[in-house]
This record gives C-alpha cells, structure tokens and sequence, in this order.
C-alpha cells in the first residue's frame, strides 16, 4: 500500500525519498536521544560536539537542571526598567510563566529560559547591551519620547525545602520574599531604537 500519493515517479525516485525520510527521522531520535538523557558519558559527549549546534538551533535541546538529584533551588524573574526622554518610568517584564495561560506558556518557554537561565547570569554579560537595546526597541512607542535609559533587574528567590518550610499552594507570601538587584544599566542611542 502506497501511502504518499505519486503519480509517474519512478520507483528508484520513491526509493530514494523513503531512505530520505528514514535518515531525517533517525537522526532526529538521535538528537532527541543524546539532548535529552540526562548525565554525561564518552559517546554521548563524543555526539553532541558534533549535534548540539544543531539541536541548539532547532530548539531539540533540554536541561535536566529542574530533576533529581539536585532540582533547581532558585526562583527568578527578569524585568527592565525603562526611563524615557521626559523623565517616565515603566517597567518591562520578560516572560513569567505564573502569569500566562497554557498556550501562551509552551510558546514562550525557551523565550523564559533565555532570559532567566542565561541572561541573567553574570557569566553572560556578553549579551546584557543586546537585551537592553532589545527592550528599548519593544518599549518605544512614541518617537518624540524615545527610551533613554533601560536598567536589567534580577528577581530572585531561593526555595527552601519543602520538608522544612511548607507553603501552601496558592499562597502570596513567596512576593514579599523576592529580592532584588539592578545588574545593568545602559544609556540608549537614536540608533538603537530604528
């Protein structure tokens, strides 16, 4: 039974797009496979050298940092405060998951995780003048009060162990524990904003 409909191809064109397709979904499981067991040993290190620029890409990549044995103990948030031309202030939130409903979550969680799991981390200071001039473009509204100034804020708060600090589902007393820290601040240009 032919399930692709082809009309006058030849069988050895139909042979040649079914082993295409086989290679295309075997590689892909083996990018799925090799991104997604967690830990680390010689074949799977040796093949992601050559696959993780490639998974990176189309987003077929995956951190463990959130399972056993040791989850990720942080809760975090980005916000950029954004300072205009005339003296106003607002603030810009990147993605935080609490607040989105399901669908807008799975379409901006690596958006998330760009932002929280790298950007703001020191080690990734490299990237802190592009997400603030980033911001600026998203900020700018009105071209006669251009964004002058756009500061990073990291929001953080280290969760405890539940076995020693149990707090109810639901509960706002997590806001009031959230500290915060301004880790950028950066001047913007006209050219920024174009």
């Amino acid at each position: 039974m032919n399930i692709l409909p082809m009309k006058n191809v030849p069988p050895a064109a139909t042979n040649w797009r079914l082993i295409g397709i086989k290679c295309f979904v075997i590689f892909h499981i083996i990018v799925l496979v090799c991104c997604g067991v967690p830990g680390s040993f010689p074949l799977k290190d040796r093949l992601l050298q050559v696959l993780n620029p490639y998974a990176l890409r189309v987003g077929l990549w995956q951190y463990w940092n959130m399972f056993a044995p040791e989850p990720f103990s942080l809760n975090a948030y980005l916000e950029a405060e954004i300072e205009f031309a005339d003296g106003t202030k607002s603030v810009w939130s990147f993605p935080q998951m609490s607040k989105m409903g399901y669908f807008e979550k799975m379409c901006s969680e690596r958006y998330r995780k760009w932002a929280v799991d790298e950007i703001r981390l020191d080690e990734k200071s490299l990237f802190w003048a592009d997400t603030a001039r980033y911001v600026a473009r998203k900020a700018q509204t009105d071209p006669s009060n251009p964004p002058h100034i756009v500061s990073l804020r990291r929001h953080w708060h280290v969760i405890e162990d539940p076995n020693l600090a149990f707090v109810p589902v639901g509960s706002r007393v997590l806001a009031s524990r959230f500290q915060t820290y301004r880790f950028y601040r950066y001047e913007v240009h006209a050219e920024d904003v174009l």
